[in-house]
């Protein structure tokens, strides 16, 4: 396969980190792939900084599999993964983290509820008290959204629990 234009580009960028971002089909896996193998080889990279991210595991196995195939079979410590698995992967090495010191999804939802059980009813705001799947996930999100932009709770007002008296 030859490379187009924006492909030669992507490829043949070294100045920092690419956003490679396109449509089904149109050669994403193939230009990825071409841009490690032009840093290595022509950039003389040192492979293990290389990290490539994509959303699914299937993609990353693909680009790793098809790199492997791509550099004659011959390993270079690449990191391709999910954005999952990598962060996963740093809070493992960095902070020492294992699958029990994550909650899961079931585990998040039941210790919301035990908290907000804690409460009168009357704080729940606009569901007459009811933890309904898309009122519990409106919550969760909420919540996501106030540790995600550094707020603290006592200066965000909630759609979902009203402010205790």
């Amino acid at each position: 396969m030859q490379a187009n234009k924006q492909q030669q580009r992507a490829i043949a960028h070294n100045t920092g980190p690419a956003l490679i971002l396109a449509g089904p089909g149109s050669g994403k896996t193939f230009t990825t792939v071409e841009r490690v193998r032009y840093l290595i080889e022509v950039h003389h990279a040192d492979p293990s900084h290389i990290l490539v991210i994509t959303f699914t595991k299937a993609a990353a196995r693909q680009m790793r599999d098809r790199f492997f195939t791509r550099m004659d079979n011959q390993f270079f410590p690449v990191t391709f993964g999910t954005f999952h698995a990598v962060f996963f992967h740093i809070l493992k090495t960095s902070c020492h983290y294992n699958g029990s010191s994550i909650l899961k999804e079931k585990e998040k939802r039941e210790y919301l509820r035990a908290a907000l059980l804690t409460l009168p009813k009357k704080f729940y705001a606009q569901n007459d008290g009811k933890m309904d799947q898309e009122w519990e996930q409106g919550l969760l999100s909420e919540i996501g959204f106030i540790k995600n932009i550094g707020k603290l709770p006592a200066d965000f007002t909630s759609e979902y629990v009203s402010r205790q008296e």
